[in-house]
């Protein structure tokens, strides 16, 4: 007995569509998802944002990062890049905005969680791989016990 192909419309179930807007539209999903989700998680006002995140950026970016001892304690010395980021947009933007900013840089896990599964998985080109392989990247983010409350913080752990 030969199986047989079930068509969907426009779609092939067991085919990968070849759209070239395919990959980009799963993106910017996964983008849009954790920028909202983001939103809802509200202003970020951690322990770490106020102990050392804030300040280890704006020392870097005012280079002041040797001028005072210590004033972060051992968090003074890691390394500031994402602090600096994080610094530039809490000082130049509303918070919605930087939430859902940093919330949607996250977003970029999901789809490169995304890409991983369907290399591995999609060895027979069925849209089914591919959809095994976005709930793997979701799960990743969204079903973990604390994950979800950090899309959109300064803690930088996503």
């Amino acid at each position: 007995m030969t199986p047989t192909k079930s068509n969907c419309g426009f779609l092939s179930v067991n085919s990968v569509p070849s759209n070239k807007y395919y990959l980009p539209t799963i993106m910017i999903l996964c983008i849009i998802s954790c920028g909202i989700v983001s939103l809802s998680n509200g202003k970020d006002a951690n322990w770490d944002l106020f102990n050392y995140h804030y300040y280890n950026g704006w020392a870097v970016l005012h280079n002041k990062s040797w001028e005072n001892i210590i004033p972060a304690q051992l968090q003074s010395f890691f390394n500031p890049t994402l602090d600096a980021l994080q610094y530039y947009l809490i000082a130049n933007l509303r918070p919605p905005y930087v939430g859902f900013l940093i919330g949607a840089f996250q977003g970029l896990n999901i789809f490169i969680i995304f890409l991983i599964f369907r290399f591995i998985l999609n060895q027979e080109k069925s849209i089914y791989y591919d959809v095994v392989a976005l709930i793997a990247g979701a799960s990743g983010i969204y079903y973990g016990p604390v994950s979800v409350t950090e899309i959109g913080s300064t803690m930088g752990d996503l």
